[in-house]
């Protein structure tokens, strides 16, 4: 599975983080892999993460910008990234982009829910090339049918 975003420390500091984390890692991060490429458009175009990188408060860098990307995604997760999630940042077209490498989870992984809340609750899924999130029955199908 592959995923764009042109951006994320912008989406992240206007209160969409969870967002965001919500289908990166927190969709792939259940029976299958994927990859976020963050710094590509929608349509393909690769636009770099050179923007981003500018709005970061230390280290305008890829360091700093993984310390930030990880720091997102444990802070709105149920679950430590460390282990399943891998980030890199090859050129492509000239551009610096920031991939994130999902793999699959050992058990379900819940996102802090975008608006209200502090507590990971949101359980998302990918289905296709889109992000679901299930609740009650499904929630628990899912889980069933997938973890035991």
């Amino acid at each position: 599975m592959v995923t764009w975003a042109g951006g994320a420390c912008r989406r992240f500091r206007e209160a969409a983080g969870p967002e965001m984390v919500r289908w990166a890692p927190a969709g792939p991060c259940l029976r299958c892999t994927g990859n976020l490429f963050v710094g590509v458009g929608d349509d393909g175009t690769v636009l770099g993460i050179e923007n981003d990188l500018s709005t970061l408060p230390k280290q305008a860098d890829p360091d700093g910008y993984e310390l930030f990307v990880r720091q997102v995604l444990d802070d709105n997760l149920s679950a430590p990234t460390a282990t399943t999630v891998r980030i890199s940042f090859p050129e492509v077209a000239g551009r610096v982009v920031c991939r994130v490498s999902v793999a699959a989870a050992g058990k379900a992984v819940f996102a802090r829910p975008a608006k209200g809340g502090s507590a990971a609750t949101d359980f998302w899924v990918r289905v296709g090339n889109a992000t679901n999130q299930l609740h009650g029955e499904g929630l628990l199908r899912y889980r069933e049918e997938h973890w035991g």
